[in-house]
């Protein structure tokens, strides 16, 4: 009876300070003027507090934080919303790192905003405490492979977590663990990864977004095609994108859909573009 007790006790413990949260909000939101614009993160809690404000449950405090992660419409520019939101996922990998929707966002949003470090993290933790899961172990290596250009280091992990397919999809693991140490870096394989990405999630929101990183990756791939027919026709790299329409290799260049933008690296091999400051991506 007094387990029983202490487990109702909590719950309405709980309900207690959800409401008292709620009644605030209310208060807040009518006094604050209305903004139809994307909403923003701004505070990322130690994980120690929010254990203390989900009555010590570190799961439910996992919970929340990755609730907050999924219901946030993201300004793909707003880069301290995008570093505050890496902070509250790691939080929640923190707090419990097996929690699959926090390594799924993760990989869906932080890493194409150039938020690498965190995404490893979220990852790395996932595929540990995640034994039976392949896909954590995945994103770790593609990311190891695709956005810090280490293909033998993604290999490696690829291997390492191929184990937990069956032998035929073992296999295929295996040949593109190959293909990785073999080829390097193809913004077609990214495109690859989100498609899959899109057909797995439950969030429309979310199958939306990477929509957008698909057609900006498929712009990057159409101004390489034309820099490399340029390349080939004129013995040298193209030295803007612009020349890529002057010499008819395109009729106009691609619109970026976040509107950031695409340039050239000191190659003259086009690339994507960073958010505000305009530093060119790795990829």
């Amino acid at each position: 009876m007094g387990v029983r007790f202490a487990s109702s006790l909590r719950i309405v413990l709980a309900a207690g300070v959800a409401l008292l949260v709620y009644a605030a909000g209310i208060v807040q939101v009518n006094k604050t003027p209305v903004d139809l614009g994307p909403e923003t993160l701004e505070v990322a809690l130690p994980p120690e507090l929010q254990v203390f404000l989900a009555m010590g449950d570190r799961y439910l405090a996992a919970n929340i934080e990755t609730f907050r992660a999924l219901v946030l419409t993201i300004n793909e520019q707003d880069q301290t919303t995008l570093r505050v939101l890496s902070e509250v996922q790691k939080s929640a990998s923190t707090l419990n790192p097996a929690h699959e929707d926090n390594y799924y966002i993760a990989q869906a949003v932080l890493p194409w905003n150039g938020l690498v470090e965190p995404t490893q993290f979220i990852e790395s933790r996932a595929m540990d405490a995640r034994s039976w899961d392949f896909l954590p172990g995945f994103f770790h290596a593609f990311n190891r492979y695709y956005f810090e250009r280490d293909a033998n280091g993604g290999a490696e992990i690829l291997l390492r977590v191929a184990d937990r397919l069956d032998q035929k999809e073992q296999e295929g693991v295996i040949g593109m663990a190959a293909l990785w140490r073999e080829k390097g870096e193809d913004p077609q394989l990214a495109i690859n990864l989100i498609r899959a990405m899109q057909q797995n999630s439950r969030s429309q929101k979310l199958k939306a977004s990477l929509q957008v990183r698909i057609d900006r990756l498929q712009g990057l791939i159409d101004l390489r095609e034309a820099a490399a027919k340029f390349a080939a026709r004129h013995g040298r790299a193209p030295a803007s994108l612009d020349e890529l329409v002057a010499s008819g290799e395109l009729q106009h260049l691609p619109q970026d859909p976040l509107g950031i933008g695409y340039g050239l690296d000191e190659k003259g091999q086009p690339v994507l573009l960073r958010p505000k400051n305009r530093v060119m991506l790795p990829r």
